[in-house]
């Protein structure tokens, strides 16, 4: 797996607005963002998809911890 030591590039507008909002609002939890695919035409063949990468390993670790018995 690649590591990639600066993440800065990977930080976009909405996330730091969102950033922005959660601080303002002395909100300091952990947030949770849903993940969903619009409707597309039938003659649609194809999804663009970015930034899957953090979700999947995300669950994969999850899927683990609960194998595991652990939380």
């Amino acid at each position: 797996m690649i590591q990639i030591k600066n993440l800065a590039l990977f930080t976009d507008l909405y996330e730091l607005t969102m950033a922005a909002c959660y601080f303002e609002q002395d909100m300091f939890e952990r947030a949770t963002f849903s993940l969903f695919i619009r409707n597309y035409p039938p003659s649609r063949r194809y999804f663009v998809c970015a930034g899957l990468a953090d979700v999947l390993v995300d669950i994969v670790q999850r899927v683990k911890e609960e194998e595991l018995g652990e939380s």
